[in-house]
């Protein structure tokens, strides 16, 4: 999922910093960045503080760090890296697993392959 921040007016609540699902950044956390960038920017300049929009709600700052935890625990991450998954998703043929590029597909399938061997030699002996 990609987000997007910027300030603009809204109807109800005058200036607001908002969030909406369409964007450039990939991470909750890069967003959460960029609102306090555009935060402390718009009050260095206006003397005045924003609200906060996210997904139709309000929050406080408190309540945007809160959203970009919980938004990032829900995201879909690579096994292998952690990096957010986006379009192109990878597999291999050990695991169920879902990775973000061939190199983490194929880290974790040399790392499955030679755990197997181990375990296979270790029943052996």
């Amino acid at each position: 999922m990609l987000y997007s921040v910027k300030i603009e007016k809204d109807a109800k609540y005058g200036e607001i910093i908002s969030i909406s699902d369409s964007g450039e950044f990939i991470s909750p956390f890069d967003v959460l960045n960029k609102l306090i960038a555009l935060k402390n920017a718009f009050k260095s300049k206006n003397n005045k503080t924003l609200k906060y929009l996210v997904h139709g709600k309000i929050m406080t700052l408190n309540g945007v760090k809160k959203w970009a935890k919980d938004e990032y625990k829900s995201l879909p991450k690579c096994k292998n890296c952690a990096a957010i998954l986006l379009e192109d998703i990878y597999k291999n043929n050990l695991s169920t697993d879902l990775f973000c590029s061939q190199e983490c597909a194929d880290a974790n399938y040399k790392e499955l392959s030679n755990k197997f061997e181990e375990e296979e030699h270790e029943f052996n002996l």
